[in-house]
């Protein structure tokens, strides 16, 4: 069939008849009725104009089927043997996310299902089994190798999902991203009920965004999981040494579950990296002369200092007696009857408006 030209068929009431590239549909008695085809994107098994998870899952409900099996569709055929298998799905790689992309919440992305309440996390220690929730680390040296571990939390049916990651790409930079975690081997949830997965779809044609896609295969919806898992482990690169925070935060978030009911998860975390506290001061020393302490300590280029005194050693730090902007590297004050511990932080000095130190805009 050609695009845009005229054809006449007889069409069967109620029938839909999907031809590869083209949708043919009739309703109604049978009768004589000529048509016009209309384009359709090849992969875009649901015909809204955009490939993207709801099409991965439909491409997974089909996986492994033959010609001779009744649930055989020639739509998920790519490229055509009369199975389903990974010629096919190498296909569908090569047309994810073709087309228009519906607006977030629009276009099919609505409704409220049953991960209506779910959501989805960053954990920062992925050399430990399971989600230790670490959202917060220190800033790292440019060229360091950061590993990010991805969570799904309060799941319930999930069948596939499809997620965004923001991120500056001034500052740090996509590596790699795998379903699993290859240092703790920990699987991935779409897995844990013995199911098998498919499609690992990884989009990153748009700077600072990642996009990554994952799906069950068949349609047994006991495989399915709940609760809480692995979604995803990826490795970015530091570009600078100072990350502004928040660095990491979730795009667009869809989870499907069995039966095609797609949620838009609001529910999202952040990953963060501070500042790089300075070196603490070395050579700290305390002595008495005459009626008065004096304590001093070696100089931490750019920094101020911060005094902290308690009578009790075991004291929860920071504690609370606290002499902060010392400019100098030592400091005196009457001897008392009062026994004291100190110990000395460093602080790095703020900018002023004349210095010619100065952060980068972003």
């Amino acid at each position: 069939m050609n695009y845009e030209q005229d054809y006449y068929a007889k069409v069967v009431p109620n029938y839909t008849a999907p031809v590869k590239g083209f949708e043919i549909k009739g309703n109604g008695p049978a009768l004589e009725w000529n048509f016009t085809t209309e384009q359709c994107l090849e992969a875009d098994f649901n015909f809204d104009g955009y490939v993207d998870a709801a099409d991965l899952q439909l491409f997974g409900d089909h996986w492994h089927l033959i010609d001779t099996d009744p649930l055989w569709d020639p739509l998920y055929d790519l490229m055509p043997d009369g199975i389903i298998d990974a010629a096919d799905l190498q296909v569908f790689g090569d047309h994810w996310h073709e087309g228009t992309p519906p607006k977030s919440g629009e276009g099919g992305k609505d409704g409220k299902g049953p991960n209506g309440n779910a959501g989805i996390v960053f954990d920062l220690d992925a050399t430990t089994y399971g989600n230790q929730n670490l959202t917060c680390i220190p800033s790292q040296p440019a060229g360091t190798y950061i590993r990010v571990d991805v969570y799904c939390t309060g799941v319930q049916n999930l069948d596939t999902y499809e997620f965004e990651v923001i991120y500056d790409p001034t500052e740090i930079e996509y590596v790699t991203a795998t379903s699993t975690n290859p240092i703790t081997f920990e699987p991935n949830i779409l897995t844990t009920n013995g199911g098998t997965a498919l499609g690992w779809m990884i989009d990153t044609s748009t700077p600072g965004v990642l996009s990554i896609a994952y799906t069950l295969t068949g349609t047994d919806t006991t495989e399915a999981p709940e609760g809480e898992g692995l979604v995803a482990d990826i490795v970015f690169q530091t570009l600078t040494t100072e990350q502004d925070i928040p660095t990491l935060t979730f795009g667009d978030v869809y989870f499907y579950d069995s039966f095609g009911v797609m949620d838009i998860i609001t529910n999202k975390g952040t990953a963060k990296f501070t500042t790089l506290p300075p070196d603490p001061p070395e050579n700290v020393i305390i002595y008495i002369n005459s009626d008065s302490v004096y304590i001093t300590w070696d100089t931490v280029p750019g920094c101020t200092y911060n005094l902290y005194s308690s009578t009790d050693p075991y004291a929860t730090k920071p504690w609370l007696d606290v002499v902060t902007g010392i400019n100098d590297t030592s400091w005196s004050a009457p001897l008392t009857d009062e026994k004291k511990f100190y110990y000395v932080t460093a602080v790095e000095s703020q900018p002023t408006k004349n210095s010619s130190k100065k952060r980068q805009s972003k």
